[in-house]
């Protein structure tokens, strides 16, 4: 087993050294007020506690892309982050999404079972089916409480009915598509 992570925020100093040891650069859009802070562990203030539990049970530390977008998107903010392939980016945006979702905090957006109101776009149909896996796996840790988030993936190459019709008699929370399937 690994040895856990610290938790929390990093401080200043140590913020601004690991946006500089990172390469990392953040844009605040002037007029918004967002911390940017990353974060050193994997205990991120609202989330889910198995997903808490799941990322420590596999994971040393956040990565770089996770470290920073997760306290941005838990105080709901927009998060447009760029990273290399592999470097944890589906769960830099599910975990929030999940997690959010999971307290009621985005009931504001409840939709119909058959409608999204997670969308992953993939450029390829290998890695479209790579980022369903994450989010399924994601999802499974969630279903010991009874809670569950439908996961779909579409993408050429297959006939469009079969996945339409799981689509909708399977239901869709998180789709994941390449943009020509989408």
């Amino acid at each position: 087993k690994r040895a856990k992570a610290p938790t929390g925020k990093l401080g200043f100093e140590d913020a601004k050294a690991y946006f500089e040891e990172n390469c990392i650069k953040v844009h605040v859009p002037p007029g918004k007020d967002v911390d940017i802070t990353p974060l050193a562990g994997f205990k991120v203030k609202g989330f889910a506690k198995r997903l808490v539990q799941y990322c420590e049970g596999k994971f040393e530390k956040p990565t770089p892309i996770q470290a920073c977008c997760w306290p941005i998107a838990m105080q709901q903010s927009d998060v447009c982050g760029i990273a290399k392939t592999g470097s944890g980016k589906t769960m830099a945006f599910a975990m929030p999404y999940l997690s959010m979702s999971r307290r009621g905090v985005l009931t504001v957006f409840e939709q119909p079972t058959h409608m999204p109101r997670f969308v992953a776009l993939a450029p390829t149909r290998e890695l479209a089916m790579q980022i369903a896996e994450v989010c399924k796996d994601l999802t499974k840790t969630l279903q010991a409480d009874g809670v569950d988030f439908p996961v779909q993936c579409i993408y050429g190459g297959v006939p469009k009915r079969e996945q339409r019709q799981a689509l909708e008699s399977e239901g869709v929370d998180m789709l994941v598509a390449t943009p020509g399937r989408l």
